[in-house]
């Protein structure tokens, strides 16, 4: 196997970046369509402590947090479901937390063998 999800990730941003993600929010998916769906299961991803819910306010005070845009990814046939979208860009110079040259360095130097 020479793929997998890596048990630590480091990346770096600007708090511009970081800020621009905040101020730009989520997908319209979440609050024009599905704000039931969305509130219900992050209350569930709170109570198994996968994320930190806070008030948006707190932002400015957090200086070592990115904040990843949520979405709702609606197939047909299937229940919908809430994605996390690492790979969001807002504007050309903008870097999301997942870029592709990230994973590409990252699986390069942690390659699994079998």
């Amino acid at each position: 196997m020479t793929l997998g999800a890596p048990t630590e990730f480091t990346a770096e941003t600007t708090r511009e970046n970081a800020m621009l993600h905040l101020q730009r929010g989520n997908h319209p998916s979440v609050a024009l369509k599905h704000e039931q769906q969305v509130m219900k299961t992050m209350n569930k991803e709170e109570r198994n402590n996968f994320v930190i819910a806070f008030p948006n306010w707190m932002a400015r005070f957090a200086l070592d947090l990115f904040f990843t845009p949520q979405h709702i990814l609606v197939k047909p046939n299937k229940s919908d479901r809430q994605i996390t979208d690492a790979s969001r860009r807002y504007t050309p110079t903008s870097v999301p937390v997942n870029t592709k040259e990230q994973m590409e360095d990252l699986y390069e130097e942690k390659s699994f063998q079998t």
